[in-house]
């Protein structure tokens, strides 16, 4: 099974949460929903939808700058309270107006509030989500430094402008002593620098004027997949700038100095088309179950909140017996906690009454192949998950592998042909697949 549909996000986040919060579907919730996100939000209805204009032109520019899909398929939920009090008990740090994390049943993006002056922390967060869906093995300084120069990204009726100076991060480039370009490169999740409030502004202040000439500058830009692609790849940042721009840290650092005290920097425009489904949500209010079971699942993310989850998930189950989202969050709380058993008995209540979450599916699936489940068992839940959602090549190869356990070659020849697009990792189990299958359909030749 593809690991990153089973592994929760490895972000060191710690959730401010009293032990004591209280419910809020007492507030008046709202719902807006658009073709990738759906916010559950007590802000008004405007507020709510300008907000999501602004995360679909986001996505948007994304999939035209990357020529490919930036996020899963899944929508992306996002919480967004009216206000610091509301956010309190969910919040990150006392700094953060807005963060990221990922669970296996969903991912979060989490507001203060939507105010436009908050919109550059949301944005920072989305670039987040989209390094980590394209699974990007990213050092610190890049990945945050990515984060902030995406974060200025600024509609602009059916077009974008990304790279305006964040006054904040040039302000600190004049006012504090440079790390060494060595020394930014080595810092990691426990260094001082990410994680010491005065060491942290010079840290990201650099790592974002750095991005900035990266992807910006007309010396650079040109060759910066380059350089993405081998510091994705493991390869040490000097080596990266020595073997793609033929510069030592030297010469970058001195390059550097030059593009900030410049009068003027680059900024890139960008054509951007949305559909009238994506620039009109559909809204409505959400059952107090609906937003209840939204917050769970946010507390859900940290192990921590577990005690809490429980006694909240607990008490939905009972007042909602038949409620297949509850068993599903349920399920995946178990699941986190180890108890695999519980896990696989939730989603079978879920998929026998009807789930429409072919993630979820997906996760029963690898969960009754980890128990030695027959082939006969698990088809039916891959088949409804490919009907749920037939773009899902990972689903397919999972689908065709448990086709062949069952003998069935032709068809699992049929449901390879689903398999439009093999990446690297994928070959060997695609095409001895295929080949498998021909030799016991006697065709060596396809074979």
């Amino acid at each position: 099974m593809n690991q990153s549909r089973c592994a929760f996000s490895r972000l060191s986040i710690v959730l401010c949460l009293l032990v004591t919060a209280p419910l809020y579907a007492a507030e008046h919730w709202i719902k807006l929903t658009t073709p990738h996100f759906e916010m559950y939000t007590t802000n008004s209805e405007k507020q709510a939808t300008e907000a999501l204009n602004i995360f679909e032109q986001v996505r948007a520019f994304f999939l035209q700058s990357s020529n490919s899909n930036p996020t899963a398929e899944a929508r992306v939920r996002i919480i967004a309270f009216r206000g610091e009090k509301d956010y309190k008990p969910y919040r990150l740090n006392e700094g953060a107006f807005a963060y990221y994390i990922r669970s296996r049943k969903a991912d979060f993006i989490v507001m203060q509030d939507i105010s436009q002056e908050h919109y550059p922390a949301a944005m920072h967060e989305y670039t987040h989500l989209v390094v980590e869906h394209a699974e990007l093995k990213l050092p610190i300084w890049l990945n945050e430094g990515l984060a902030d120069v995406y974060s200025s990204l600024e509609p602009r009726g059916n077009q974008a402008m990304v790279g305006r100076p964040l006054p904040g991060r040039s302000d600190m480039l004049t006012q504090q002593k440079w790390m060494d370009l060595n020394a930014l490169f080595e810092v990691g999740h426990d260094s001082p620098y990410y994680n010491e409030k005065e060491k942290m502004s010079i840290f990201y202040a650099e790592s974002c004027a750095l991005t900035h000439i990266l992807t910006l500058s007309n010396e650079y830009k040109s060759s910066f997949s380059k350089f993405m692609a081998a510091i994705a790849a493991g390869q040490p940042a000097a080596e990266c700038f020595q073997s793609i721009y033929g510069k030592s840290t030297a010469q970058v650092t001195r390059d550097l100095h030059s593009y900030v005290n410049r009068s003027t920097l680059n900024a890139a425009i960008f054509d951007i088309k949305l559909s009238k489904s994506e620039l009109e949500p559909e809204v409505s209010e959400p059952s107090e179950l609906a937003v209840n079971l939204a917050l769970a699942d946010l507390l859900a993310t940290q192990k921590r909140n577990n005690e809490e989850v429980s006694q909240r998930l607990t008490k939905l189950a009972a007042d909602h017996p038949e409620d297949v989202d509850v068993q599903e969050s349920l399920g995946y709380l178990a699941w986190s906690q180890g108890n695999a058993e519980k896990a696989r008995d939730c989603f079978k209540f879920a998929f026998d009454h009807g789930t429409k979450n072919a993630e979820m599916l997906n996760h029963y699936a690898s969960l009754l192949h980890e128990s030695g489940a027959s082939p006969q068992q698990i088809l039916p839940v891959l088949q409804r998950a490919v009907e749920l959602s037939p773009d899902d090549q990972i689903a397919w190869l999972n689908l065709a592998s448990t086709t062949v356990a069952a003998g069935q070659y032709g068809v699992a020849l049929s449901e390879l042909t689903h398999v439009k697009k093999v990446k690297a990792e994928q070959a060997y189990a695609v095409f001895s697949m295929q080949a498998y299958c021909y030799l016991r359909l006697k065709a060596p030749q396809q074979a």
